[in-house]
This record gives structure tokens, sequence and C-alpha cells, in this order.
């Protein structure tokens, strides 16, 4: 029976990639609670050892050593402790054997509370070893398999444990079927009251963009170019603020983003939005040159001129009729990206043929759904 056992642990342990350690102490941890449900008084400590050689275990209750003990039932002074080992210390935990698997019959509550306690020490182990592992890899791009789509989302497997892609956190349409394999990006990782954690994946945040372009890109990977800010509207457009390092650098930032024949942006793309529908924007930051930015942040539309009110932090933007719904774009898409990205008012106004202007009034559209990071670095 005994070796049954031991065996039986080693076989959790590899299927799990537990530690023996942790999975008696589990063991050990669910046997001190059902023996407080039967036959233990609630206010006690208690405390189980298990022998993994011979099956058995025994039940001890527990004081520890305190300053001053508030609660006797769990607790010893000082003063009183030395009475019994002059050379205790605070902390130290006594204990009293209290019985022995011979002696214990748990019943079916008791039964139940243990294998409730098993299970939550497990998942808390699983957990501490998710965050050691992962902790690190917030902002990473992975690939994982979808396993099954459950309420709000796909559960995804990545490097053995199980991950979570929201509905909001993919592009619109994107739908995924099991065994599929797919990239994201790290977000962050999700901890549960009761024990246990998943790890929060996204396609649709600024973060997919900036980490598919680290990988793409070495210069932006070793710092040479920084991204100041980035802004997108997820399977529409994405606009980024781009600078060198080195203020001296002659790196041309846009330039090395985009790459030759913009092979560099269009690898991104394709990863990014694999129907190829989003468009990304590299804008140069020039803070010494705003209205030329403001300019630049209406790409790909032509601008004629920019009149900025830096107190009001608002511009007037001038550019051609045939210029305007490219300069506005879909449900005002490109418009709102550059009031996001610059973090300003844009109102545009029309030149027709004649020189006679109009001023249009695009204000931001709600149903447009932006995200943005303004400290990616």
């Amino acid at each position: 029976m005994s070796s049954d056992i031991s065996q039986q642990i080693d076989y959790f342990c590899a299927e799990r990639g537990l530690d023996r350690d942790e999975v008696v102490s589990a063991i050990e941890n669910a046997v001190a609670a059902a023996y407080r449900k039967d036959f233990g008084e609630r206010e006690n400590a208690y405390f189980a050892e298990f022998n993994t050689d011979t099956g058995k275990y025994k039940v001890f209750q527990t004081v520890t050593v305190v300053e001053e003990a508030k609660f006797p039932e769990r607790e010893i002074s000082l003063v009183q402790a030395r009475l019994q080992d002059p050379g205790v210390e605070l902390g130290h935990v006594f204990k009293t054997e209290v019985s022995n698997e011979s002696d214990i019959n748990f019943g079916r509550v008791a039964s139940q509370i243990a294998r409730q306690v098993l299970i939550q020490s497990v998942n808390l182990i699983k957990h501490s070893k998710l965050l050691s592992v992962f902790k690190d890899k917030i902002g990473e791009i992975v690939t994982g398999e979808i396993e099954r789509f459950g309420k709000g989302g796909y559960f995804v497997i990545v490097g053995g444990t199980t991950a979570f892609l929201s509905l909001s956190d993919i592009l619109p349409g994107e739908r995924f079927k099991p065994g599929q394999l797919i990239k994201a990006v790290i977000t962050s990782i999700n901890e549960f009251k009761g024990g246990g954690s998943h790890i929060v994946l996204s396609r649709s945040s600024t973060e997919f963009v900036v980490s598919l372009m680290k990988q793409e890109i070495p210069e932006l990977a070793a710092g040479a170019i920084k991204i100041d800010k980035i802004v997108r509207d997820p399977s529409v457009r994405t606009k980024i603020l781009v600078s060198a390092r080195d203020d001296d650098s002659t790196l041309d930032p846009v330039g090395t983003c985009l790459g030759r024949k913009n092979v560099r942006i269009l690898n991104v793309l394709r990863e990014l939005s694999p129907t190829q529908t989003e468009k990304i924007d590299i804008i140069l930051n020039t803070p010494d040159d705003i209205t030329g930015l403001i300019a630049s942040s209406l790409e790909p539309a032509e601008i004629e001129d920019v009149e900025y009110d830096d107190d009001a932090k608002e511009a007037k933007v001038y550019c051609y009729e045939e210029e305007a719904s490219i300069a506005i774009g879909k449900k005002g898409g490109n418009i709102n990206l550059a009031c996001k990205l610059l973090g300003i008012n844009i109102s545009l106004v029309t030149i027709d043929n004649e020189g006679n202007t109009n001023e249009k009034d695009e204000s931001l559209d709600s149903s447009v759904v932006i995200h943005e990071d303004p400290s990616i670095l």
C-alpha cells in the first residue's frame, strides 16, 4: 500500500510538473484540515506529518512562541515557553501529538474538506511556479495552441500551462478552432482569490504591435530607436511616433522601421493582421516642428497647411477636398488616432478648387475603439 501511494505521488508530480516535497506538504495540509473538522477545535492550530515510505501520518497540535500570547490556543508567550525550554526563541513551534492514523476515521464532510484543501494547495503551488516562469515574460510574444472556446474567450495552451485570450483582445472578425496555432503577447497574469492563476494574452493591444516590431527590427530591440507613443484601432490602423535614442544619431528611425522596400513593416503586418487590412503609420517625432508633426500624424493624407494654438492644444489643418476623406478616415478613425497620438484636438478645413475654405466638424467618434500606450519604453 505504501509503495502504491509513493508511486502515485511520483506520477502526480511528473504529470503536473511539481516537486515531491510540495505535494507531500499539500497532503499534510489536507490531513490537518480534515482532523480539525472531525476531531479538533476550530481555534487550535494543527500540523500533520505524512511518511511516504510507510504511507502513514500523524497529527500534532501546535503552539507558536510569541512575545505576548493573545490567542492561547495557538500561541505561547516567550516567558512561559522558556519555563519548558530555556533556549527557546521567538517563532519556535511546540508540537504535541494528538493522533495517528490508527485513531482516525474521517467522515464524509472532513474528507471533502481534505480534498478541497489539497486541490487549493496544488493550485497555489502551480500558481507560484507560473509566476516564477512568466513574470519576466510580460510583453513577450508567444505561440500557443487553441484548446477550447469558453465563456468570454479562448483557452490557449502556452508552455504547458493554460492562458486566456478574451474576445476583447482579438481582432474584429477573428475566430479560432481547437488545435490552431496563434501568436499573441503576454499582457499580465491573473490571480484568483481561491488560488491559481492564468496568463492573459492579447492580439489587439498596442503591446502586440510593439513586440512584433522588436522581433523584426533589431535597432528597436537594441534601443537605438525608441517608440515614443503608439495608438491603435485594431484591424484598421496603428500610428506610431518614433525617434532615435541618440539625438546626434544619423540613423533614420522611420526608414529603419520600414526597411528596404518596406519589407520590415510588411512582415509585421502579416503577423498583425492575417487579412492584411490593418495599416501602420510610422511617424518621426519632431517636437521642435509641431506643425510638421501634426501634418505627418494625418498620413496618408496630404496636408497643405497647419495652424496650431499651443495654449488651447488645438490645430486647424488645411487640405484639398479630395484629401479630406483620407485625413478623416473610416468613421473618423484616422483623425481620431492622430488626436490621441498627439494629445490635441484637430479640426479639418477643406480647400476647394477656387481656394475657398470650409471647416468640417469632425468630433471624436466613440464607436472607434482606440488602444493607446503613451509610455512604451
